[in-house]
């Protein structure tokens, strides 16, 4: 009778599961069909692009995609080995998990929770602040670049006195700089006053970031900085897919639409017209062709963010749902 109930508990475990990774599944690839009928980005790249161009330069945007995502199971594999040791594959189907689940949450805080499903369940908590450290890391990256764009471009974008303006460079430079090199020092975070609770109350959570050598946290800031350097790269292929030029200006006005992206709260799932809106106002003073940038837009969305999710949930089933 017992058994029987242990059954039924695994069956109906395996049920729901299943039904929440295919919802995903479903959910994703309708809002990407929905989007494509709003925004007819296929539609713009058959009809304005010579297709022969188009097509090789959309697979090696694809192609970077996966080398995106490898770089982050990468760094991931590095901070999650203090904890536990994981294989390359797992790790890589643990960050596209974390982007299924993180589609459908506010600032993807759900990539936390996508990910902890590939972790033995003794280390799933204190594995969140691991995931934090790469997260942190990221974002610095992205501020640190978004902040020196913002030196470079700021005289397109207001009108202040020229010592204002050289003023507000020399200010964003250094604060970029103390951002970048703080990083490998973030365990001391927790020994401020206001986190230390965090210390006291789970030590056995915190302390194995004190693990973490300067070389290690180092290696994750390099590598964060290369997948932003993928990220970066992916852009200017699709503006040259959407007609752009490629300019020296593109590279301050990809870094801005980073840097303003990371500082909105966003949803995943909604974050396309968020981020045609941030590329339009960004490089208004350098692009001219609205649709152009849209199309840019929504490519990268699609590509880096709503396939991985669609990938992330089937993960998740084989990973997860074939040993119940």
């Amino acid at each position: 009778m017992e058994g029987s109930k242990i059954k039924i508990k695994s069956v109906l475990k395996l049920l729901l599961k299943a039904a929440i990774a295919l919802f995903s599944l479903w959910f994703i690839v309708h809002k990407v069909v929905h989007r494509e009928s709003e925004v007819s980005f296929f539609s713009f790249v058959n009809t304005r692009l010579n297709t022969e161009s188009a097509y090789p330069i959309l697979i090696s945007v694809v192609i970077l995609m996966v080398l995106n995502w490898s770089i982050e199971a990468i760094k991931w594999k590095v901070l999650i080995g203090k904890l536990t040791k994981l294989s390359f594959i797992r790790s890589l189907s643990a960050v596209f998990a974390g982007a299924t689940v993180s589609f459908f949450t506010p600032n993807r805080v759900g990539d936390y929770a996508g990910r902890m499903l590939f972790l033995p369940s003794s280390v799933r908590i204190a594995s969140l602040l691991s995931t934090f450290a790469g997260n942190i890391s990221q974002l610095i990256v992205t501020l640190c670049c978004g902040l020196a764009a913002l030196a470079l471009s700021l005289q397109h974008h207001v009108s202040w006195n020229e010592n204002l303006i050289v003023a507000v460079r020399v200010a964003s430079m250094v604060f970029a700089l103390m951002l970048f090199v703080s990083f490998p020092y973030i365990r001391i975070v927790f020994k401020m006053p206001l986190l230390n609770y965090i210390r006291k109350r789970f030590p056995e959570y915190v302390v194995h970031l004190e693990n973490y050598s300067y070389k290690e946290m180092m290696q994750i800031l390099f590598l964060s900085l290369l997948r932003y350097s993928v990220f970066a790269f992916q852009y200017i292929l699709l503006f040259l897919v959407s007609g752009i030029p490629v300019v020296p200006t593109m590279f301050v006005i990809i870094a801005l639409i980073f840097f303003i992206q990371a500082l909105v709260p966003t949803l995943a799932l909604t974050e396309f017209a968020i981020r045609g809106s941030v590329a339009l106002m960004v490089a208004a003073p350098f692009i001219h062709d609205d649709q152009a940038v849209l199309m840019a837009s929504f490519a990268l969305w699609l590509i880096n963010l709503a396939v991985p999710a669609a990938i992330g949930s089937l993960m998740i089933f084989y990973f997860n749902f074939r040993k119940e």
